[in-house]
């Protein structure tokens, strides 16, 4: 493929974004410059190519480096004064999972309805916004933790194409968000409906996956999520979230939006800047310093 063929490729591929002409790919071709690395996950990915971000670091580290990325996490998980996992810091914790993909089974899962009702006191997973878009969930994973047979946490996430998501917002919420996904409309949406973990071995195992999913799909552009702590959004921030919408007003509490305090907030990231991020870096074995994570088997 000549320069010219290329720089066009890539700027159908990225329109709206940047133009790149023939001579920004001769200047990569010579090593005069490079993409940044969030750029290169991009281009990488707009190419359909299924990469591993940390392997285009030689060594991750630093603001890249694992031992960021569970700082950050703990960070997190730390906000949530209810998610106090001192009972299982005794000894290291042993913990079972499950796993489903079937999308019926996700709508219609009592455990986590009832979970979500108890601990969360949502009932996200038993909206009218769930049974509708089921039709155009394309993939959908759930992973349920338990300890001593009691459920301990849990996530449940999807992907639907984007265009789909933006059309199903617009005429059910009420809610133009087209402009938060620039334009890539031509792909897909990591949406995370409901995630729990009452041990931060558990909170660290789904978040693991759930970048190993997003890597294994080049057609995911975007993770769509919610918050309903301030503290959690602020951290979502660092990691490049913008708003797309909010839920009621708050007097106080909730989650702080410029001068004003809603009790939700729905938001986006773009999938390649999760992966240019010391997220892409975490090891399976960073889990199991903390906890014995093992599969049931059905």
């Amino acid at each position: 493929m000549s320069q010219e063929s290329f720089a066009h490729f890539l700027s159908k591929k990225i329109d709206g974004r940047q133009y790149i002409d023939t001579g920004t790919v001769s200047r990569w071709e010579r090593r005069i410059n490079t993409p940044s690395f969030h750029n290169q996950i991009y281009i990488l990915r707009k190419l359909n190519l299924k990469i591993c971000a940390a392997s285009l670091l030689s060594e991750p580290a630093g603001e890249y480096g694992h031992e960021q990325a569970i700082k950050l996490l703990q960070n997190r998980f730390n906000r949530f004064s209810g998610l106090a996992d001192k009972p299982y810091r005794v000894n290291s914790p042993r913990f079972k999972y499950t796993e489903s993909n079937d999308v019926n089974s996700f709508v219609n899962d009592k455990v986590l309805r009832d979970f979500n009702n108890s601990v969360l006191g949502v009932e996200f997973l038993n909206s009218n916004f769930l049974h509708v878009l089921l039709s155009d969930i394309d993939h959908v994973r759930v992973i349920k933790f338990y300890r001593d047979e009691q459920i301990v946490g849990h996530t449940a996430y999807a992907t639907i194409y984007t265009e789909k998501l933006v059309r199903f917002l617009a005429q059910y919420c009420k809610s133009s968000i087209r402009s938060h996904f620039c334009s890539d409309f031509d792909g897909k949406v990591l949406l995370n409906f409901s995630s729990y973990a009452s041990d931060f071995s558990l909170y660290l195992f789904y978040v693991y996956h759930m970048i190993k999913d997003i890597e294994l799909d080049p057609e995911i552009d975007w993770y769509v999520g919610h918050s309903f702590i301030n503290d959690d959004w602020q951290i979502q921030k660092k990691l490049g979230a913008k708003v797309m919408a909010c839920g009621k007003s708050a007097e106080q509490g909730g989650v702080k939006i410029g001068k004003f305090y809603t009790d939700s907030v729905m938001f986006s990231t773009s999938a390649s800047t999760l992966l240019s991020s010391s997220l892409s870096a975490l090891k399976e074995e960073d889990i199991f310093q903390y906890a014995d994570i093992f599969k049931l088997t059905q």
